[in-house]
């Protein structure tokens, strides 16, 4: 139910709704802030292609699909799928590294 016709809200009124509104806002922002994921390797992978699986599986669950298709086409290049540390550098910008018991 709204206000009564005819009466109007204060500026003392409107003030605090708009700093409730600002601070409501600034909660879901930092609500929204995404950590970063765990991403288990096995230490034996020798090219990009072996790590496709494993991006696929920590993503997918997530419904990130973007962001899995942009790092497996990065990791994929004919420039650098065969060089594993860079690979791992690159991967390290998205997720932390842990090596596979």
């Amino acid at each position: 139910m709204g206000r009564l016709k005819g009466s109007k809200l204060s500026e003392e009124t409107k003030q605090s709704i708009a700093l409730a509104k600002a601070q409501r806002k600034e909660n879901v922002i930092a609500q929204r802030i995404y950590t970063k994921q765990k991403l288990y390797i096995t230490g034996e992978e020798r090219n990009g292609f072996d790590f496709w699986p494993l991006l696929r599986n920590c993503l997918r669950p997530l419904h990130q699909y973007a962001l899995c298709d942009t790092l497996e086409k990065d990791i994929v290049k004919l420039v650098h799928w065969n060089n594993v540390p860079m690979i791992k550098e690159k991967l390290s910008e998205y997720f932390i590294l842990r090596k596979k018991a």
